[in-house]
């Protein structure tokens, strides 16, 4: 784990430029760095985008550039966040979009991208996966949906020049080596195995209908530690993967995450029916979504190793079964 130590002086001076002291340091490189840090009486969050140089040197030692993520398409995500950012915060006159930004660049090469959210994270352990008591504390299931629905009400007025900075994040549904995967690592798992060659059937009689979506802004990651308090509602940061996805694609990677209160996830899946997400083809996309997330963070869970708690990764496993075997069980579209 980095220490604070390790932060270079030019981080360092950033820090101190903006009466900012480190307390504790989350994430240092090879993209950005994010800390907990005190300003004045109070604690924050604080994130910066390393400058070029700092990214390429972490990145020879820690990091390995796949195909997927070299610099030069790591440059253009980072100008693509700055640009939302910008837009989020200019032309909607933060509508919670967005964390306070303190320095924003939208010419390359990025490095003036900083943010501050006076409040603290709602992961705990700094965990993808697990929320902190407080997320459920401070939001009930509407607030955090209602944060997706203002988020896609947006969507038609995103400028041409946004749009076409989005356009290689697209459905998930859209990536079929998503499905092979399923079938693969279902294969794996005692309780489904028998059952993959039918659910590699029912994945390629649904094909057709995974390109007929409404496109919708979409985060892609609205994972704990990218959840925070903002003015009294729910925002998020890290904005680099911003694309084009299905409406259910964030609702359902949030859902994921709730394996520690089922209470709230009844509730979320009678919000999202009632305003008409399950509609269409939402209900196809929903529980392809249950399916392919539910066999992954299976796997994750249980070879994966402890994410939070013994007892918290026993609950979270039990719920990714459990939500697959329902869908097996009862699905319209996969039932068995």
């Amino acid at each position: 784990m980095s220490h604070l130590a390790e932060l270079s002086p030019a981080v360092l001076k950033v820090l101190a430029d903006n009466n900012f002291e480190p307390v504790e340091l989350l994430r240092y490189g090879p993209r950005f760095v994010g800390c907990v840090v005190k300003h004045g009486d109070t604690e924050g969050f604080f994130k910066m985008v390393l400058p070029h140089a700092e990214r390429l040197k972490l990145a020879a030692d820690d990091y390995i550039w796949s195909q997927y993520d070299d610099s030069e398409r790591l440059e253009r995500r980072l100008v693509k966040e700055a640009l939302f950012l910008q837009f989020f915060s200019g032309e909607l006159g933060g509508a919670g979009f967005e964390p306070q930004i303190i320095a924003l660049s939208s010419t390359k090469p990025v490095w003036s991208l900083r943010t501050y959210i006076h409040a603290k994270t709602m992961s705990a352990w700094n965990s993808d996966f697990v929320f902190s008591p407080r997320f459920y504390e401070t939001f009930t299931p509407r607030q955090a949906i209602d944060f997706f629905v203002r988020l896609h009400e947006v969507s038609p007025i995103i400028p041409v020049s946004l749009t076409d900075l989005i356009t290689e994040f697209k459905s998930t549904l859209l990536g079929h080596y998503r499905f092979d995967r399923s079938i693969e690592l279902m294969s794996q798992i005692p309780e489904f195995a028998g059952q993959a060659d039918h659910l590699k059937a029912k994945f390629a009689a649904a094909k057709p209908r995974y390109t007929d979506y409404r496109r919708v802004i979409t985060h892609f990651e609205p994972y704990p530690p990218h959840i925070f308090a903002l003015n009294g509602q729910m925002g998020l940061i890290d904005w680099e993967n911003v694309g084009w996805g299905h409406q259910l694609q964030d609702l359902s990677v949030l859902y994921m995450r709730l394996a520690a209160k089922p209470e709230w996830r009844t509730e979320y899946l009678q919000i999202l029916a009632e305003y008409g997400y399950f509609e269409g083809n939402g209900r196809l996309f929903w529980e392809s979504e249950m399916l392919i997330q539910g066999l992954a963070n299976h796997h994750y869970f249980a070879d994966g190793g402890p994410i939070g708690t013994a007892e918290y990764d026993a609950t979270a496993l039990e719920f990714f079964t459990a939500t697959v075997r329902d869908i097996l069980a009862h699905s319209e579209y996969f039932k068995a």
